[in-house]
């Protein structure tokens, strides 16, 4: 939905409301929390009651790891090497443990791990958002290490955000969402503060729990192999 608007907006150049009404066919209290959270997003810009796209340049202080390509590293790597690391993932296998398994460097092994938790992470942030933008709710944060997690529930799934998401109107958490949500930050909190080194892309690896949470190896395995493909 988030791309649509935006979409919209790139190609109008100088949209209203009224034109993304009428094009995209939404309630207006969708599109108002779409537009609250491509602003927030720095993705729009509003000017005099239009809308205009901000064209993003970001390479700036981008850590070298973060720079590969998930596709071209796997076109470096023979299938049956690709099919170990994500075994080693699924199983929880250390970086150093497993780049002597497959035979590759600890650095291939942390960025394959860390394009894994990007994957989940980015494709719950959609589901989160699809949510959040037909029922706006309150989110409930909680501190790991010296920083702040956003957690919103939906149909019992436990979605985690790095910032609170905006809205013109929120509506409040059951008993039941709440319920849920200790349940589950009990078991992350758990994981996450074993290693002072789970700070370093927390909000991945708090993503990457709550994909694991009562989950076998046969469900993982399959999950990532289908987020690869």
């Amino acid at each position: 939905m988030k791309d649509k608007i935006l979409k919209l907006c790139r190609r109008m150049r100088n949209a209203t409301k009224t034109d993304l009404l009428q094009i995209a066919e939404i309630e207006p209290n969708v599109l108002e929390t779409v537009l609250m959270y491509l602003l927030d997003e720095k993705l729009l810009e509003e000017k005099n009651g239009s809308y205009f796209p901000i064209d993003k340049k970001e390479l700036t202080e981008i850590p070298r790891i973060e720079l590969r390509s998930l596709p071209l590293m796997i076109q470096c790597h023979s299938p049956e090497t690709i099919d170990l690391i994500i075994r080693g993932f699924c199983e929880k296998i250390g970086c150093q443990k497993m780049c002597n398994i497959a035979n590759v460097s600890t650095s291939t092994i942390t960025a394959f791990y860390n394009e894994f938790r990007k994957l989940i992470y980015e494709r719950q942030n959609n589901n989160l958002l699809n949510n959040y933008f037909i029922n706006p709710k309150q989110c409930r944060y909680r501190q790991f290490f010296d920083i702040f997690g956003f957690f919103y529930i939906y149909n019992k799934n436990i979605y985690i955000s790095k910032r609170p998401l905006r809205a013109p109107f929120e509506n409040d958490c059951t008993k039941t969402d709440i319920s849920n949500l200790k349940k589950v930050y009990s078991f992350i909190r758990r994981n996450i503060e074993k290693h002072k080194g789970n700070k370093v892309r927390l909000h991945y690896k708090i993503a990457e729990y709550i994909w694991r949470r009562e989950q076998d190896f046969t469900t993982l395995y399959k999950d990532i192999k289908s987020l690869i493909a």
